[in-house]
């Protein structure tokens, strides 16, 4: 059974912007242009980059429910402010995610979210803050400048030695 945040106890809001064409409906019925700063649960469809700072620097993780998402920059960034993500089992994450470590991976059903965050939320400080440092020592290490810079010298390198067998060869 799927509850809605105030029927599980949180407070919410729901954010947009005046000029959103984002359809005020559902949850977003009752969206305002600034959040409630008390609230548990914020949805917020769009914001600026300023405003996903501050977001992140705040919250416990980032979920992130896009299905077949082919790479997906939101999880790393996540991860780069040390915080865990709960994703889609599909696409992107898959790769940039690692199950039980750095976030959970999920099935597209809102049940095993639901149970994701639970168990991410519910965790000692210690749990917590051992997963936030995965997130980001993972990220740092796979997708950070310096591993970025080598497999790009490695695609370089292997293009320039296939330059030089072709021309050895003619």
């Amino acid at each position: 059974m799927l509850l809605l945040p105030w029927q599980a106890g949180f407070s919410w809001c729901a954010v947009l912007a005046p000029d959103s064409q984002i359809p005020r409906q559902g949850v977003l019925a009752s969206a305002k242009p600034t959040g409630d700063p008390s609230a548990t649960v914020w949805f917020m469809p769009s914001f600026t980059n300023g405003q996903k700072e501050a977001l992140l620097k705040r919250c416990v993780c980032v979920v992130y429910s896009p299905t077949g998402e082919h790479f997906g920059i939101v999880p790393i960034e996540a991860m780069a402010c040390s915080r865990p993500v709960v994703a889609c089992d599909s696409g992107g994450p898959r790769e940039s995610v690692l199950d039980g470590q750095t976030g959970y991976l999920c099935p597209p059903d809102e049940n095993e979210f639901a149970d994701a965050l639970f168990k991410l939320v519910s965790s000692n400080s210690t749990e917590q803050t051992k997963m936030r440092n995965a997130a980001l020592e993972h990220v740092t290490a796979k997708f950070g400048f310096e591993q970025f810079g080598q497999q790009l010298n490695q695609i370089v390198l292997s293009m320039a030695c296939a330059d030089q067998e072709r021309d050895k060869s003619e």
